[in-house]
């Protein structure tokens, strides 16, 4: 579900300080909220096609399925369900952006770091240089 203030987010930020840098951002948040909804259709579609081809249910990946499935069942409202994917998607990036952003602190501190991490990467690939 939405935040509260997201419903009249002019109102609560007040017409003054609702800005286009503001309007910009709810733009960008209603374009990846279209983006999630569409990603929806797609896998609802996928699941009907399989459904049609198999002539029974055949499992789609967990997390997708469990939603597909609880959303068909009454137990999550379509804007719940657009929600939970937009929350995933978000959560990825956020997760590996803060994770690079301290291992780029790290090695900033720890130059002997990056050459561990080189000749690891090497011991993996067979001592095949990278590109």
């Amino acid at each position: 579900m939405r935040p509260w203030w997201m419903y009249s987010l002019p109102t609560f930020l007040g017409s003054h300080i609702f800005d286009s840098t503001a309007k910009q951002h709810v733009a960008a948040v209603q374009a990846l909220q279209q983006a999630c909804a569409s990603l929806l259709d797609m896998a609802r579609a996928a699941d009907q096609q399989r459904q049609q081809q198999q002539g029974a249910p055949v499992p789609a990946p967990a997390f997708l399925a469990g939603c597909l499935q609880a959303e068909a069942e009454h137990k999550l409202t379509q804007e719940q369900l657009l929600q939970l994917v937009l929350e995933m998607v978000l959560a990825g990036t956020d997760t590996s952006s803060v994770t690079m952003y301290y291992l780029q602190l790290q090695l900033q501190d720890d130059p002997s770091l990056e050459d561990m991490l080189v000749q690891e990467a090497q011991d993996i690939a067979g001592g095949q240089p990278s590109t």
